[in-house]
């Protein structure tokens, strides 16, 4: 395949694993108060919202694009 056709996202798929978010959210401990789970609860969206921002993004830069940015 021609590297214009290959998108980073494409190789995001290859090495991501379905269980993890690109977004790094940390579980709420055992002694988290209600405030924390409310807090938890109402920026899930917001971080889900932009993860797929991101991945549109993603989808926008090619491999050649990486490759024609690399300085040596």
């Amino acid at each position: 395949a021609d590297l214009a056709d290959i998108s980073l996202y494409d190789l995001y798929e290859l090495v991501a694993s379905s269980e993890e978010s690109l977004l790094k959210i940390n579980k709420l401990p055992s002694t988290a108060i209600a405030i924390d789970e409310e807090i938890a609860r109402s920026t899930e969206s917001i971080f889900v919202s932009l993860q797929e921002e991101l991945f549109l993004k993603m989808r926008t830069i090619s491999v050649l694009d990486i490759c024609n940015n690399i300085s040596i």
